[in-house]
């Protein structure tokens, strides 16, 4: 896992948190504004659009970007395991079922039925727990 995901939220572990830069102590200040570049390109992936995620694979811990298209009809039971507070945005493409269960926290504790353009975010509590905390109709 790269990126953001990989990050801990405890500073002094993120020494070499990434392949492509280091934040090791009294690194020399040449090496400093490419361990800084790499560090904004990490930050705004996980802002950007990903490539879009097929509902028969969703594991959204293989995703680029913070926003992605979910594609297909099949059922989603999961979206694999990340890091937790890790968020998605996603907008559903067509109509399939996300089945609320133990790892699919889903609002109302139900199954939610999707429509094409209906958006949600999806917080990951860790060990393959998604939470969705917001969800608005097309």
């Amino acid at each position: 896992m790269a990126g953001m995901k990989s990050w801990s939220v405890t500073a002094s572990d993120n020494v070499l948190a990434n392949t492509g830069f280091s934040m090791d102590e009294n690194m020399l200040p040449s090496t400093l504004n490419n361990s800084i570049r790499s560090l904004m390109a990490d930050v705004r992936k996980e802002w950007a659009q990903g490539a879009d995620i097929a509902s028969a694979t969703p594991d959204l811990s293989a995703a680029t970007g913070g926003y992605l298209h979910i594609t297909g009809t099949t059922t989603i039971t999961s979206f694999g395991t990340v890091s937790a507070g890790i968020r998605k945005i996603l907008v559903f493409d067509g109509a399939l079922q996300l089945t609320h269960s133990a790892n699919l926290r889903c609002p109302g504790s139900a199954n939610k039925t999707t429509a094409a353009n209906d958006t949600a975010i999806f917080v990951s509590e860790g060990a393959g727990v998604w939470r969705c905390v917001s969800y608005v109709t097309a």
